[in-house]
């Protein structure tokens, strides 16, 4: 059996070879391919049914801002004295909350649509902010159409259709990665231990940074002190609230099942015989963003700010396909990357941003329609993506 399992490694190794060599700039080739992508969007479960309206995620948030019950503390009632859709409790930690206390002065339709905004406006500002960073200047005007096409494929879609909030970390985890460009490394922590706050999977690619950071000089370690003050604080000023959400909210969430379809994407939805297979994923997965071998030859800060943020939403059982917004920079990264005037690293990007599209941008219906149901598969796909980059010094 390990002798069969070599044999398969060593075959897709070399598949992996001969598919990269394929790649060099070719942009018609993934213009189609994410135009293509676009018809992916029917797969989104619009509206939540039948008698459900859009901004399904949203509504839990401003029902709760709209409900008296609520006033003191939103974790103390059930969701349908607030006339939750489906009854739920609040479900976010206490920071994120009161973050969406802005929505008491709209109507549901009004607040749902600035918020719809907000999340365009949000994501054009984050990759208009890499694109800028990198300057690369051998793009023509006409390949922009590319990253308009992000806009259109079944992440971003279904975190409009749902009103999500992971723009927010999306936001911040880039703001924090372009203060640490600059030198303001102390307050790049503090943004990333408020990520934390805003919601739980952002520790995942806190860790991963963490553990980059202190490998570095002071500039990491005041990274990572002002991740943790900031941690810390913002536990202490929220106590009571942060209390009953991580010791009552939190564990009856977690108990949650593991979605396994199209539009999700938990590690542990992954089953091919062997239960201890999910985590040995999810363990190894953090170990080689922590030890990748491209720090050998200089830390990419970019690259390590956006690896994180990519794989942070793949290690619990609710995670839906709007929670890959976080994927798109890493993606837009691999795009830029292709116009590197270094030939290897521009066939690898090109690459990267091949499988990004195939596995996570592009047509759904390669994974899952009415004859088969590959959605273990398709995860596994993702990952194999993220792993990609982790291995980039010693590609090719």
């Amino acid at each position: 059996m390990k002798n069969f399992l070599l044999f398969l490694l060593k075959k897709a190794k070399e598949f992996e070879s001969s598919i990269y060599n394929l790649f060099p700039k070719s942009e018609n080739f993934f213009f189609y391919l994410l135009a293509f992508g676009v018809l992916s969007i029917i797969q989104i479960p619009w509206g939540y049914g039948i008698d459900l309206h859009l901004g399904f995620d949203f509504s839990n948030l401003y029902l709760f801002h709209h409900c008296e019950f609520a006033k003191i503390s939103p974790y103390l009632i059930p969701g349908g004295d607030c006339g939750d859709l489906l009854n739920r409790d609040m479900i976010y930690p206490p920071l994120l909350y009161w973050l969406f206390g802005w929505t008491k002065f709209f109507d549901f339709e009004t607040a749902y649509l600035v918020w719809c905004l907000f999340m365009i406006a949000a994501m054009g500002f984050v990759l208009a902010a890499i694109f800028m960073k990198l300057k690369k200047k051998n793009i023509a005007a006409y390949n922009l159409l590319i990253p308009f096409l992000f806009f259109l494929q079944l992440p971003f879609v279904y975190a409009i259709e749902r009103g999500n909030n992971d723009i927010l970390i999306v936001l911040f985890w880039a703001t924090s990665c372009f203060l640490y460009l600059y030198g303001f490394s102390f307050v790049a922590g503090i943004i990333v231990g408020l990520c934390c706050l805003l919601k739980i999977y952002p520790v995942f690619g806190a860790i991963v940074l963490g553990f980059i950071e202190l490998r570095k000089n002071r500039l990491g370690s005041r990274f990572v002190i002002g991740g943790v003050l900031a941690t810390l604080c913002g536990l202490l000023l929220l106590r009571d609230q942060s209390f009953v959400y991580f010791f009552d909210v939190l564990p009856q969430w977690s108990k949650s099942e593991v979605i396994r379809d199209v539009t999700a994407h938990s590690i542990r939805s992954i089953r091919l015989g062997d239960p201890w297979l999910p985590l040995l994923i999810s363990i190894y997965l953090l170990y080689s963003w922590i030890k990748q071998d491209g720090l050998k030859e200089g830390s990419n800060v970019e690259l390590n700010f956006f690896g994180s943020l990519a794989i942070m939403t793949y290690f619990s059982n609710t995670t839906n396909d709007y929670n890959l917004v976080t994927t798109y920079p890493l993606i837009f990264y691999s795009w830029m990357g292709m116009y590197s005037d270094d030939l290897k690293q521009a066939k690898f990007y090109a690459y990267t941003f091949f499988i990004g599209i195939v596995s996570i941008l592009g047509y759904r219906f390669l994974w899952h329609n009415q004859v088969y149901n590959l959605a273990g598969l398709h995860v596994l796909f993702q990952i194999y993506w993220l792993f990609l980059f982790t291995r980039r010094a010693s590609f090719g």
